[in-house]
């Protein structure tokens, strides 16, 4: 039979005649998972802030670039409005060639070996 006295006495489910010393410790310490997840997003975000960055770099100063580059006097550079519209065909080329990457990393490369 067992007494209400060896119930008490038993912690955590070790026996009766068990001592507390020869038990592990309940708090054992762990090293802190890391998370995949939150490593990858930051690679991701990091990526698309210096793409970004390159993009409105280059926009800034492409119209004058353009109109300033190439010989000297009144051979030099394009004139206002091809500089500008070289500049616009350049946005619409960024701006669509997005369509043209999600289609192929969603049907033709796939999602992980696109990133």
């Amino acid at each position: 039979s067992i007494s209400l006295l060896s119930l008490s006495a038993a912690p955590c489910g070790l026996p009766s005649d068990a001592k507390m010393e020869d038990s592990e410790p309940l708090d054992v310490p762990r090293a802190p998972k890391r998370n995949k997840l939150f490593g990858v997003c930051s690679f991701i975000l990091v990526v698309e802030m210096c793409e970004r960055l390159c993009y409105y770099t280059l926009q800034g100063s492409q119209r004058n670039f353009l109109e300033d580059a190439g010989g000297t006097g009144q051979n030099r550079g394009m004139k206002a409005s091809t500089a500008f519209s070289v500049s616009a065909c350049w946005s619409m080329v960024s701006y669509l060639s997005c369509m043209l990457g999600g289609y192929l990393a969603d049907n033709r490369l796939g999602r992980y070996r696109t990133i």
